[in-house]
């Protein structure tokens, strides 16, 4: 009995990685993307901008944008000097199609 919930357990969990991945397939991260930049133009950095640049159809349908984790203060000497200015954290967005 213990051996077969083990073994569902552990099938169950294969799964859920399988599907977490195939969600991620729609999203695109950026990384350097100024924190001075609001979600409105995030998104439409996502859905407009990008696309433009990458020779896209434009626009395309972006189903969320947004920022990862916490604010984080820059580590560099001459941001210490300056007062410790953030560093930027991630954009990701989620494209419908």
């Amino acid at each position: 009995m213990i051996t077969a919930a083990t073994a569902e357990s552990a099938k169950m969990a294969d799964k859920i990685e399988d599907l977490e991945n195939r969600s991620r397939r729609s999203n695109i991260r950026m990384v350097g993307l100024p924190e001075s930049i609001t979600l409105p133009h995030l998104h439409r950095i996502f859905s407009e901008t990008l696309p433009q640049l990458l020779g896209m159809q434009s626009p395309v349908k972006v189903e969320r944008a947004h920022r990862i984790g916490p604010l984080r203060e820059s580590r560099s000497p001459s941001s210490q000097q300056t007062g410790g200015e953030e560093r930027s954290r991630q954009a990701i967005a989620k494209y419908l199609n």
